[in-house]
């Protein structure tokens, strides 16, 4: 006599791991839903960068050697300042702007701002010290997949194994 469910298989797809069993199973087989495949394109050795806001060096602490009125090249000094100032000012309008939006949400959540965040900010970061951990003590140390293999792609228990 057969159990009752023993004709009826169960597909579970979860979001976590696939398991596929018949219904009065109590473990059915369980492989994580992952896929890893090989990358077909080339990784560029030169990324491309594009620069976000930065702020812009002070041009009185910046370190001149040479005087600019008996430089040879008058023109290139006075086009750098030029470039700086014009740097400063775009940092300028670029900081206003978000900072005239950051205060905008923060009067419409009713949020104060801390009047020396700026000071306090620095204070613990300055404070703060970075920990190195030992690879054999890294709970989130990652294994990295063999990029020897030729298969195509790795599915389930081959790209995430079993801890120990």
């Amino acid at each position: 006599m057969r159990r009752r469910g023993y004709q009826v298989l169960v597909i579970h797809p979860g979001s976590q791991n696939l398991r596929i069993g018949r219904a009065c199973d109590i473990t059915p087989i369980t492989v994580p839903t992952v896929i890893a495949r090989k990358q077909r394109t080339e990784v560029p050795i030169n990324p491309e960068y594009s620069q976000g806001i930065i702020r812009p060096r002070d041009p009185d602490a910046m370190d001149t050697d040479e005087d600019p009125v008996r430089s040879s090249s008058l023109s290139s000094t006075l086009l750098t300042s030029l470039l700086s100032i014009l740097t400063v000012i775009q940092f300028t309008n670029k900081l206003s702007v978000i900072s005239t939006a950051l205060r905008t949400r923060m009067k419409f959540f009713k949020v104060r701002a801390t009047p020396n965040a700026t000071n306090s900010a620095s204070a613990a970061n300055e404070a703060f010290q970075p920990e190195s951990i030992l690879e054999h003590n890294d709970p989130f140390q990652l294994d990295w997949l063999d990029s020897s293999t030729e298969e195509d792609y790795l599915v389930g228990d081959r790209v995430i194994p079993e801890p120990f």
